[in-house]
């Protein structure tokens, strides 16, 4: 059985300019299947992991 993965949230407190979106992607971006996995909220403070990544189970 495969399920896709829905979208995940988060708010990053602080988070005000592109300097942090550009480190926030560098460093969770591996970790999400790339960079085109993330999208940000700057005015509302928020990161939204959009992976394509797949659970399967046996």
């Amino acid at each position: 059985m495969t399920a896709k993965v829905s979208p995940s949230e988060f708010r990053i407190h602080g988070m005000d300019c592109a300097e942090e979106v550009t480190v926030l992607k560098r460093e969770i971006g591996p970790l999400v299947g790339g960079e085109s996995n993330l999208a940000f909220d700057i005015l509302n403070g928020k990161m939204i992991v959009t992976s394509e990544a797949q659970l399967t189970s046996s």
